[in-house]
């Protein structure tokens, strides 16, 4: 079963207000459909990924094919662009950028690259930035209708387990099976460790999750589902790329106190994630990818 998933223009100028100026002036006019990712490359051209292709910011403005005339990232634009990203105070999201990103108003994310700071073993910083990648965030809806009658036994919720590469529209879809949930008065608490599946800013959400829906972010998310387990009698968890032991532990204890999950995790298939073990208590498997032209497509939906 392949199932298609469309994008749609974004909310482009609030995404825009994190680049840097000289970025910024030079996108004006700029259609954000299909636009995926923005990166910033120190000393290299800035790039912007579609999902058909990648194309260089131009030294004028707008858009070339041409790398010799394209916009070259200066470090005043990255040191711009962590300011614009952490609001001046780099302390506030000191968590966030030892993780490797930031993310912003609207659940977009911003991947960040430098020299690691390593504390006790761990790293406890990012220093001299040398590159940023801004992932624009989607929403769509009624995208996960058709996988209903797979998630759903009855009136329960099968725990459900999306697979995809990185870029194939885990947390999209994600949204939208909340959305659906929802709708259908289920009570649905989300673990959001990095605030991307309800965009959430200062306490609002900029994404439609429905009216049954509570929302823990920016808390570790093995932690938060069982905060959640404790604090809200849902009907279903909900969380965004599993993998460590802690992640698995917790899903355990869910699934004993009979709560259904729904998680995603990076993989190629259903197969190498089975591979892997740990993934006992889920019941219905979906594979996401994408296809030549670029589009999100549902590969493959397994139900137990």
């Amino acid at each position: 079963m392949v199932i298609a998933i469309n994008e749609q223009q974004g909310n482009a100028l609030h995404f825009f207000s994190y680049l840097p100026p000289e970025v910024r002036k030079r996108l004006y006019g700029v259609k954000a459909d299909e636009l995926e990712e923005v990166r910033l490359r120190l000393g290299a051209p800035v790039m912007l990924y579609f999902s058909d292709g990648y194309r260089f910011l131009a030294k004028t403005d707008g858009l070339t094919d041409n790398s010799q005339m394209s916009y070259i990232c200066t470090r005043a634009d990255i040191s711009r662009a962590m300011e614009l990203i952490t609001a001046s105070s780099v302390y506030a999201v000191e968590e966030q950028i030892k993780q490797g990103y930031v993310t912003i108003a609207g659940g977009h994310r911003i991947g960040i690259c430098g020299q690691g700071v390593i504390t006790g073993g761990e790293v406890s910083f990012i220093s001299s930035i040398s590159g940023m990648n801004y992932r624009f965030a989607h929403e769509h809806t009624h995208i996960a209708d058709p996988l209903l009658p797979y998630i759903m036994d009855n009136s329960r919720v099968r725990s459900t387990l999306l697979i995809a590469p990185p870029g194939c529209g885990k947390t999209t879809m994600l949204r939208d099976i909340i959305r659906m949930l929802s709708s259908m008065g289920k009570k649905v608490s989300v673990a959001d460790e990095r605030g991307e599946l309800a965009g959430d800013f200062s306490g609002s959400s900029r994404y439609d999750l429905g009216f049954g829906t509570d929302t823990l972010s920016h808390v570790d998310k093995s932690h938060a589902m069982l905060m959640l387990l404790r604090s809200m009698s849902p009907d279903v968890i909900v969380t965004d790329e599993i993998g460590a032991d802690c992640d698995f532990s917790a899903i355990e204890k869910l699934a004993h106190a009979g709560v259904g999950v729904i998680a995603s995790v990076h993989g190629k298939n259903r197969a190498q994630t089975l591979g892997k073990g740990k993934t006992d208590f889920f019941e219905c498997f979906i594979t996401l990818g994408r296809s030549e032209n670029g589009e999100f497509t549902v590969e493959e939906v397994y139900a137990c």
